[in-house]
């Protein structure tokens, strides 16, 4: 039955520039260190606890997942649409995060650290508890976002000229 869910799931999945294997890997094994998923439609998948260590997930559409306590670290998620996804405590270190779409995420203890989280919208996103520390934030928009007891630590917010 895993099988065919499987087979199912890559069927219905976009294809893409994404590794086939990588994305099968995932799906069977809930776990993707290092795979290429580059711009390969997740929306909506149950992702909680994957690992994602040095994936490049960039161009992916992974609206409405839930990544809940996910590892991304030196992920690159360069223009991935998360919009809706619920990430509360997964760990983005060391991540690039270039024009991700981070909207309405319910992101609430999730980590950046050491990551580049340029040009993101975070607008309507749940942020209370979340970490940004040594994060490079320029260009990022937080428009209605909560942000109760979300700690900002040695982060860069404008261009140094």
């Amino acid at each position: 039955m895993k099988k065919i869910f499987t087979f199912i799931m890559i069927a219905f999945i976009s294809l893409s520039a994404y590794d086939k294997d990588d994305l099968k890997t995932l799906l069977e094994d809930h776990d993707c260190k290092m795979c290429d998923l580059t711009d390969a439609n997740l929306s909506g998948l149950n992702l909680v606890k994957v690992d994602f260590t040095e994936s490049n997930l960039s161009g992916a559409d992974m609206r409405g997942c839930d990544l809940r306590a996910s590892d991304m670290e030196n992920v690159d998620m360069t223009g991935t649409n998360l919009s809706g996804a619920n990430i509360k405590g997964t760990r983005f270190i060391g991540s690039i995060l270039k024009s991700v779409n981070f909207s309405n995420t319910r992101a609430w203890k999730a980590k950046f650290i050491n990551s580049v989280v340029t040009d993101c919208n975070f607008s309507d996103a749940g942020l209370g508890g979340a970490v940004f520390k040594k994060s490079d934030l320029r260009d990022s928009n937080f428009t209605n976002a909560i942000l109760w007891r979300t700690i900002f630590e040695n982060i860069k917010i404008i261009e140094n000229k």
